[in-house]
C-alpha cells in the first residue's frame, strides 16, 4: 500500500499541478470548471520518468486555479509592475509557462495569508527549477519577492 505524502509534499504537488492546469487555461482557453475535475482524475498520482506525482490537496489545488481564473487581470498587473520595465516582458502569448508560474505565485501571494511568503516563494521556485535550467527561476524569485515585500509592508 502506497504511504500517503506529509502535508508538505501534497501542497507542493497542489502548485505544480495549479501551475500545469494555469498552463492549459492559458494555451487551451479552458475555464478552471472544466480543468479541475479533468486534472483531479487523470493527473492525480500520474507516472512519470519512473517517478509518481505525489497526491496533491485538492483544497489547495482548487484554491490556487480558481483564484487565478477569478483575479487574472489583477494579478497580470501585479506581475509587470513586479518585474518593471524589462526589455521584452513576460506575457501569457511569448513564455505561457513562465507565465503561469508567476500568476500562480502571484495569486497566493496577494490572497492567501494563511500561509507564510518564504514557503509560498521557495514553492514555485520549486516548480520552476522543475521546468527551466536557465535565468528563469532568477525572474520568478525577484518578482515573487517584490509582491512579497509590497503585501508586507
Amino acid at each position: 500500500m502506497a504511504k500517503t505524502p506529509d502535508h508538505k509534499t501534497q501542497k507542493r504537488a497542489a502548485r505544480l499541478m495549479a501551475v500545469q492546469g494555469v498552463y492549459a487555461m492559458l494555451t487551451d482557453n479552458k475555464s478552471a470548471e472544466e480543468l479541475i475535475p479533468a486534472y483531479l482524475a487523470h493527473y492525480t498520482g500520474m507516472a512519470i520518468d519512473e517517478d509518481v506525482l505525489a497526491q496533491p490537496d485538492q483544497d489547495e489545488f482548487r484554491i490556487i486555479i480558481e483564484g487565478v481564473e477569478e483575479h487574472k487581470e489583477a494579478l497580470e498587473n501585479e506581475i509587470q509592475a513586479a518585474l518593471g520595465e524589462r526589455q521584452t516582458p513576460v506575457s501569457a502569448s511569448r513564455e505561457p509557462l513562465l507565465f503561469a508560474i508567476l500568476l500562480c505565485g502571484v495569486f497566493e501571494i496577494k490572497n492567501r495569508y494563511d500561509i507564510d511568503i518564504p514557503i509560498i516563494i521557495s514553492d514555485y521556485l520549486h516548480v520552476c527549477h522543475a521546468f527551466f535550467d536557465g535565468n528563469e527561476p532568477k525572474l520568478v524569485n525577484a518578482a515573487l519577492d517584490k509582491v512579497g515585500k509590497s503585501v508586507q509592508s
